[in-house]
C-alpha cells in the first residue's frame, strides 16, 4: 500500500499492490456483508496483508542500502526515515479519519458533547498509534497495519542501517522464521492481530517477522541481479515468481486451513525478490499511467473501506448480500479515488514545512 520512489518503481509490483488491496476489500466485504454469498468467497483474503508487510521491508532495505558506510548519523537517519514514512501515509489516513468520524456521529446520533468525547478518546487512532497498547476508541478502521508497520520499522531500521549485510543476509531471515514459528506454535494463525502477547500486540510481531522477510528478500534480489541467466533460466524465474502470487490468490478464495498462511509468507518473499531482480518477463512492463495510478490507489482503498462498510451495513439490510458487496466495493473505490486526488492536490498547493519552519540563510 506504500509507494516506492517513482524513479525505481516496478510497475508489475504497482499492479499487484492494487490487486492485493482489492483482495482485502473483498475479504472484508464478503465476511461482513455477504457471508453466504454464492457469487464469490474470499475466506482467506487477509493473507494479502503479508504481501504489503514483505514489500514494505524490501523497500526499507532498499532505502537503507543508499546510506551504507554512513554510521555517524544512524539515529538521525532513523528518525528521518520513520518521519518520512509516517507523513507519507498520514494525509490519506486523515481523510479517512474525518469521513469515519462524520459517519460515526451520524450513525450514533451523537450530541456535540458525545462527539467531543469520541474525538478525545480516539486520539491514538487519529495519530495511527493503534498498536502501541494505549486504550482508545476506534473511529477509522484497519489502521492497525500502518501502526504495526511503523513500530516494526522503528525497531528494525536502526539495526539495518548499522549492520546492513549481516542483517539482510542472516539476522532478518532467522528472526522472521523464529517469530513465524513462535506465532504458529502459540496461536496457530497470523490473523486476530489484537491478541496481547505480554509485550506487544500479536499484529506487531507479525509485522516485525514479515518486514524482516522483506529485508531478506532484498538480499536475495541482489544475488539474483548478479547472475547472468539464460532465457530458460529467466523463464524458470518467471514461473517461480508468478507461482507465489497465484498461490496466494488461489488460497485467498479457498477454505484451506490458516496454517497455509505461514507457507505463503515464504512464497511471497521469494516472488517479491524475483520481481525486483529485473530477470523475469514481468520486468518488461513499462511505465504506464494507469498502472501507476492503480498502485497509488492501493493505500486509499485500504484506508477508506471501514466507514463505507458501516454505512452499507446500516442502510442496506433489505438488499441481497451480493448487491451490498457491489455497493461496498464501488463506493469504497470512489472514495479512495477522491481521497487520492484531494491529498495529491493539496500536497502540491500546500507545503506544511514552509508554513511551520522558516529556512535559515
Amino acid at each position: 500500500m506504500l509507494s516506492a520512489q517513482k524513479k525505481s518503481r516496478n510497475y508489475f509490483i504497482e499492479l499487484l499492490r492494487f490487486f492485493f488491496a482489492v483482495l482485502i476489500l473483498l475479504y472484508h466485504g464478503l465476511a461482513f456483508l455477504a457471508p453466504d454469498s454464492s457469487f464469490l468467497r474470499c475466506t482467506n483474503g487477509a493473507v494479502a496483508v503479508e504481501f504489503f508487510f514483505i514489500l514494505s521491508g524490501f523497500l526499507m532495505a532498499n532505502s537503507a542500502k543508499k546510506k551504507i558506510g554512513d554510521t555517524a548519523n544512524i539515529g538521525k537517519d532513523s528518525v528521518d526515515f520513520i518521519k518520512k514514512k509516517y507523513l507519507s501515509v498520514f494525509p490519506y489516513h486523515l481523510f479517512s479519519y474525518v469521513c469515519s468520524f462524520i459517519v460515526a456521529v451520524i450513525l450514533g446520533s451523537l450530541t456535540v458533547v458525545g462527539a467531543v468525547k469520541l474525538f478525545v478518546n480516539s486520539l491514538p487512532n487519529l495519530f495511527m498509534l493503534d498498536m502501541v497498547g494505549l486504550p482508545y476508541t476506534m473511529v477509522a478502521g484497519y489502521v492497525w497495519f500502518v501502526s504495526a508497520m511503523l513500530i516494526a520499522m522503528a525497531v528494525l531500521y536502526p539495526i539495518l542501517r548499522r549492520w546492513f549485510s549481516v542483517f539482510t543476509n542472516i539476522i532478518a531471515p532467522v528472526l522472521g522464521v523464529l517469530l513465524l514459528g513462535w506465532l504458529a506454535q502459540t496461536y496457530g494463525r497470523l490473523t486476530y492481530i489484537s491478541f496481547w502477547t505480554g509485550l506487544t500486540f500479536k499484529g506487531v510481531l507479525r509485522a516485525v517477522a514479515e518486514i524482516a522477510f522483506g529485508c531478506a528478500a532484498f538480499a536475495l534480489c541482489e544475488r539474483l541481479k548478479e547472475r547472468d541467466f539464460t532465457k530458460f533460466g529467466k523463464l524458470v524465474l518467471s514461473l517461480l515468481e508468478l507461482f507465489g502470487y497465484a498461490a496466494t490468490f488461489v488460497y485467498a478464495f479457498s477454505r484451506k486451513s490458516e496454517t497455509f498462511y505461514f507457507y505463503l509468507v515464504f512464497f511471497l518473499t521469494v516472488s517479491i525478490a524475483v520481481s525486483f531482480s529485473g530477470q523475469t518477463l514481468t520486468s518488461h512492463l513499462r511505465n504506464n499511467k494507469l498502472v501507476s495510478f492503480l498502485g497509488k490507489l492501493s493505500l486509499p482503498v485500504y484506508l477508506n473501506q471501514y466507514y463505507v462498510y458501516l454505512m452499507v451495513e446500516r442502510y442496506t439490510k433489505h438488499l441481497n448480500g451480493n448487491v451490498r458487496l457491489l455497493l461496498f466495493a464501488g463506493i469504497s473505490l470512489v472514495m479512495a479515488i477522491i481521497c487520492l486526488l484531494l491529498v495529491d492536490f493539496l500536497r502540491k498547493k500546500i507545503n506544511i514545512s514552509k508554513l511551520l519552519v522558516q529556512k535559515t540563510a
